[in-house]
């Protein structure tokens, strides 16, 4: 029997193209491994998937927009620690060590939220959000691009309660739930959030008023209300403050998305994906943000993933696929105003996942549109083992097929770029200059990029890439 994720994924594909307006109105642009998250929670009865329509409440004053996080002063890069690697090398993606400071100016680099954060001290990290934010700016600064991964409440630049937060992402699942609402002509239940000091309001929140209709993450609940008891005082203090903090931000980000729920689902959409960009920008700055960073979702999530809180989905709960598609859409689009953005992934042996790739593509990046607009990173797969992360085939075996179907289908194909995985791994002894030399070749043929084995440092690199040719 088919699964519910599986059919729900194909629902999704019918549905993209047509699901409403575009809410872009212009150009409001200024001139890796993931972490381990922790399960979203679902409800205990999560009811009918979306109640009868009724009256829209009076909505919310719109909150006000967030506050300028501190500024980060540019970051000098230092010229000599920079590499130009040969242009046969271009399609390689080697992965960032942040404590390493040569990198090669003209690569696309996979970036991992946990090794720029750095350590912790207890249960906070030695940085704090400025710092941290720092280091990504000051990496970005000196190469050719980096994919970020910026696609859930726990799988952001900012950790929500490790350290105070500098410019935190509302989830885009919480754009779908409102938009759900407000297609339905039906009250949304905002999030509440206390003062960040009132210890009392905040031990007395329960879950579920906490997040109102959001998704809910007990582990966000427990280190706001301060009760994890495992914890040292001055560690449960620091969460709290941290937590707090954060979801009053996404609290204000909620709000001011359902404030355009009069205006209807379109407007609801846009509103919410505009507190997205914003937030990408607020971190990067607008100038990296358009020119270098890549933020990465996952819209193919696996059961596992939807259970993170990835996806514009909710795990325990389901929406209607236009509104989901809705939501999706509006949140792609606006991010594409703003620079490139990348999308996981797609077994290219699977019809299936092929068909809801072409979907996707379709309505982001259709012919037509203004120049400027950003390009879609599309990573893709051959058959994966199930058992294991990110292990199994890859997807050149496929890339002809798909292609052919690129072609046939209403894509701007100059604003796609395909990109391979599972990570190439060249043997420890060896001809490994021979080996990466066929990947290279492999690769080219179907015009796909990859990520090298983690452990590839720039030095290594250096000694491996042959003269251009």
């Amino acid at each position: 029997m088919m699964s519910r994720q599986a059919l729900m994924r194909i629902l999704v594909a019918s549905v993209l193209v047509g699901c409403g307006a575009d809410p872009i109105a212009g150009d409001p642009r200024p001139p890796v491994e993931p972490e381990a998250a922790p399960p979203i929670a679902a409800p205990t009865d999560p009811g009918p998937a979306e109640p009868p329509p009724r009256a829209i409440v009076p909505t919310p004053a719109a909150a006000a927009p967030r506050s300028a996080p501190p500024t980060i002063l540019a970051e000098r890069v230092d010229e000599a620690q920079l590499r130009s690697a040969p242009a046969r090398y271009h399609r390689v993606s080697p992965r960032a060590y942040p404590q390493t400071p040569a990198r090669f100016r003209d690569l696309v680099y996979e970036c991992n939220n946990l090794e720029i954060r750095g350590p912790k001290v207890g249960a906070v990290y030695s940085a704090d959000g400025v710092e941290i934010a720092t280091r990504w700016r000051r990496y970005a600064a000196g190469v050719g691009g980096v994919f970020v991964l910026r696609d859930s409440l726990w799988s952001q630049q900012d950790h929500p309660i490790g350290h105070r937060a500098y410019a935190p992402m509302m989830p885009p699942n919480w754009v779908t739930v409102a938009v759900a609402a407000a297609a339905n002509g039906r009250a949304l239940a905002l999030p509440e959030a206390p003062p960040i000091d009132d210890d009392r309001a905040w031990s007395a929140l329960t879950l579920s008023a906490m997040f109102g209709d959001m998704p809910l993450s007990e582990s966000l609940h427990r280190a706001a209300s301060g009760a994890d008891a495992a914890l040292s005082a001055g560690d449960r203090q620091a969460l709290a403050r941290n937590a707090r903090h954060v979801h009053r931000l996404l609290t204000d980000d909620a709000r001011a998305m359902w404030s355009a729920a009069p205006a209807g689902p379109a407007a609801v959409a846009a509103a919410g994906a505009d507190r997205i960009a914003a937030s990408d920008r607020a971190y990067f700055g607008a100038e990296l943000r358009r020119r270098v960073v890549i933020p990465i979702f996952v819209e193919n999530p696996n059961d596992h993933e939807v259970e993170e809180g990835k996806g514009m989905g909710v795990f325990g709960r389901t929406f209607d696929a236009a509104h989901t598609a809705q939501a999706m859409r509006a949140v792609y689009r606006r991010r594409l105003v703003d620079g490139d953005l990348a999308l996981e992934r797609y077994d290219l042996s699977n019809p299936t996942d092929r068909r809801r790739a072409i979907a996707v593509l379709e309505v982001l990046i259709p012919p037509g549109e203004p120049v400027g607009r950003g390009k879609v990173w599309l990573w893709i797969t051959g058959r994966l083992d199930p058992r294991r992360k990110l292990q199994g085939e890859g997807p050149l075996a496929y890339a002809g097929t798909f292609r052919a179907e690129l072609a046939a289908a209403q894509i701007d194909t100059s604003r796609l770029k395909l990109f391979a995985k599972p990570e190439i791994v060249l043997p420890r002894q060896g001809d490994r200059r021979g080996a990466l030399e066929a990947a290279i070749d492999a690769h080219a043929r179907h015009d796909v990029g990859f990520t090298l084995w983690a452990f590839e440092t720039t030095r290594r690199l250096e000694a491996l890439f042959a003269p251009d040719r």
